[in-house]
């Protein structure tokens, strides 16, 4: 396929994103994983419909903005960065993923799809920490 019909679809896709409603449904909590569609970036931004960690709360989201870190499959051929969060496969991610928490994205809720379920209580503790290195916050 080539890159002119992808942005075209993208395009399309993207209209339809924008046209659509806010729904009661969107109420994600800090720590969702959710099914969301970055459609076509550029390079080695993430793309397509793919899991992400919700990292705001509801309530800071006024703008109907998210803050998000796109999950990615493990495999051996990435690099696997020092503020990458590893996660076994489970109820909710079928095979070894990678949270990128360098890879944050403002996002509008307008490209959340669905809720696939919740991070597990012991990834937060390590989440915590590789944020704080990302951001360089000193405690």
């Amino acid at each position: 396929m080539d890159y002119l019909k992808i942005l075209t679809e993208w395009f399309e896709r993207k209209v339809q994103l924008n046209a659509k409603k806010i729904e009661s449904d969107y109420r994600y909590k800090k720590w969702d994983i959710w099914y969301v569609d970055f459609g076509v970036n550029i390079w080695n931004e993430f793309n397509k419909q793919r899991p992400a960690l919700i990292l705001t709360n509801n309530k800071f989201s006024k703008w109907n903005n998210v803050l998000v870190a796109p999950i990615t499959s493990f495999n051996l051929e990435k690099k696997i960065l020092h503020t990458d969060i590893i996660l076994e496969p489970n109820n909710i991610l079928k095979q070894k993923s990678i949270i990128r928490t360098n890879h944050l994205r403002d996002i509008s809720k307008k490209r959340l799809i669905k809720k696939v379920g919740r991070v597990a209580d012991e990834i937060l503790q390590e989440l915590d920490i590789q944020l704080k290195e990302l951001f360089d916050i000193r405690t």
